[in-house]
């Protein structure tokens, strides 16, 4: 693990800790912007120390390093507020990504363990969505839904026309939805958007 973080030069492993207890007295020594926690280690559970540390480091990002791919361990992570959960199997292959995309202010979680839950009631997959969407993407889902035009959404926000564009492809398919009216109705239905506002 060492060996895979050291070849990226913009991150610096500050501490490692063999238990949760210890995990939550060098977070609160350190203060470090991203801590990667297993979820099982001994005298303290990662989700509880994820917990203790959030209490006095709120601004401090979590990624989940774990072999469980249970729904409710997972559902209870990203209401815990953890920003990326990547199973051991694959990290090799997305640690790098999800590092990447959590400090940047995104959320990154293992494609195993989504793929998993769309294939459970509809109304799970969308809050999933969600919180899969970033800031600006959210942002430029409420415009999009209130019937603004890419032209317009991109002067809203001081960004190109091309950005908007990338950002609502992405929200297209991050929520699976297949045109307008469709994302009108998943606003509305998210309370996005009222139906006052768009009366307006």
């Amino acid at each position: 693990m060492r060996a895979l973080l050291s070849e990226d030069p913009k991150l610096e492993v500050v501490s490692e800790c063999h238990d949760g207890k210890k995990l939550v007295e060098e977070a609160l020594r350190l203060k470090p912007d991203l801590i990667l926690c297993d979820l099982s280690m001994p005298k303290m559970n990662g989700l509880d120390a994820i917990r203790e540390i959030k209490k006095t480091l709120p601004d401090t990002k979590f990624i989940v390093l774990t072999i469980h791919k249970e729904r409710q361990i997972f559902e209870k992570a990203v209401q815990m507020g953890v920003e990326g959960y990547v199973l051991k199997e694959d990290i090799f292959d997305h640690l790098k990504f999800t590092i990447n995309t959590v400090l940047q202010g995104g959320k990154s979680y293992s494609s195993k363990i989504t793929e998993a839950l769309a294939l459970g009631q509809g109304q799970e997959r969308s809050e999933l969505a969600i919180e899969l969407l970033t800031r600006r993407e959210r942002e430029i889902l409420r415009l999009a839904a209130l019937g603004h035009t890419n032209r317009e959404i991109a002067d809203e926000l001081g960004i190109s026309v091309r950005t908007v564009e990338s950002h609502r492809a992405n929200v297209m398919q991050k929520l699976d939805l297949k045109n307008i009216q469709e994302l009108i109705t998943f606003a509305l239905r998210h309370g996005i958007v009222s139906l006052e506002e768009m009366d307006d």
